[in-house]
């Protein structure tokens, strides 16, 4: 599920909420906002041409660039959050946080990954009690 649109993602995470199963769980990906500004495979972000990016800057629309080994791309528009504005918005809504995974970027087809951060968050929730 991508949650991008501000002004529905407290409604969609009710919706979600009402249809998870007893005992359901709800797997969440996102980009890391901490490390937006740097390249990874397959993409890249305006932050990464920019060279910075203000992390408290919560709302702000960035644009994420994703490639393919041949040069192909495709482009499209993402809205940044902070942590601390995603964690919060999951447990506003009666989430609790079960697991909290950073993953490491990986090499494809001999395009080198970065080593130094995370590109993507994964994590799981489950109705508060």
């Amino acid at each position: 599920m991508c949650i991008e649109d501000v002004s529905k993602k407290k409604e969609i995470l009710r919706t979600v909420k009402k249809a998870l199963n007893k005992n359901g769980e709800l797997i969440v990906v996102i980009t890391h906002p901490c490390f937006r500004q740097y390249e990874y495979l397959p993409f890249y972000t305006s932050y990464t041409e920019q060279g910075e990016m203000n992390y408290f800057n919560n709302g702000e629309v960035y644009e994420v660039k994703m490639k393919d080994k041949g040069g192909d791309s495709v482009t499209f528009q993402d809205f940044h959050w902070n942590l601390t504005h995603t964690l919060n918005l999951f447990i506003e809504e009666g989430f609790q946080m079960t697991k909290f995974n950073e993953v490491k970027d990986i090499s494809i087809d001999g395009i080198e990954e970065n080593k130094l951060y995370s590109p993507f968050i994964i994590m799981s929730f489950k109705e508060a009690l």
